[in-house]
């Protein structure tokens, strides 16, 4: 039923799909699985996300943590994920101390994890977040860090993972380049600045 539901949601019927995640979610609270539960509720809170109702979204995705942590463990990838998700409904609501700390806590798991598996676009992803914030904020020092800390993981891999040179384009150096907009300006040109912060210096 959920894969049903995702199919009704990918082709726009979006209340057929509401349907058949209330299907899925009712089977899985009959069985007790926490692990499908977990999955259903994170796909349900994902809808409630695209159609911009946060209060849903973050109720689906605070009980997809819970059943996540049942599930698998409280440092899951799984878990990080639920986090991700919250953080974005924070986002959209501007509650950036709350979304920071879904970050931060994503980020501790994924640092936990198997060294056999890659995250790095889940990584990469958290670390320029947190860099966007502290653009925001003007703590410009601390938003460097974390982008170089960003950069590091998609340096060098991007013509082998589309993933990652997606990421790049469209996301981390709009970042990088919010971040010399607002602390550096016309102080030095934009190519010049960025080669001795991100290119010429290895970032630990």
């Amino acid at each position: 039923n959920l894969a049903l539901a995702e199919t009704y949601n990918n082709s726009g019927k979006g209340q057929k799909a509401l349907e058949y995640y209330k299907i899925a979610i009712s089977e899985g609270e009959e069985t007790q699985a926490a692990d499908s539960l977990a999955t259903a509720y994170t796909s349900l809170g994902r809808y409630w996300l695209r159609e911009g109702n946060m209060n849903k979204a973050k109720s689906c995705f605070e009980q997809s943590r819970q059943y996540a942590e049942d599930a698998w463990g409280r440092n899951s990838v799984e878990v990080a994920q639920s986090c991700q998700f919250s953080a974005q409904v924070c986002e959209s609501e501007r509650d950036y101390d709350s979304a920071y700390s879904y970050w931060r806590k994503a980020m501790d798991i994924y640092k936990k994890q198997d060294a056999r598996y890659s995250y790095d676009t889940d990584v990469a992803e958290l670390y320029a977040s947190m860099g966007l914030y502290h653009v925001y904020f003007k703590n410009y020092s601390a938003a460097l860090g974390l982008l170089k800390k960003a950069y590091c993981v998609v340096r060098g891999k991007m013509e082998q993972d589309t993933e990652l040179a997606y990421f790049y384009e469209n996301t981390l150096s709009l970042y990088i380049k919010a971040l010399y907009d607002r602390a550096v300006g016309n102080e030095t040109e934009f190519e010049n600045w960025f080669n001795e912060n991100f290119e010429n210096e290895s970032v630990q």
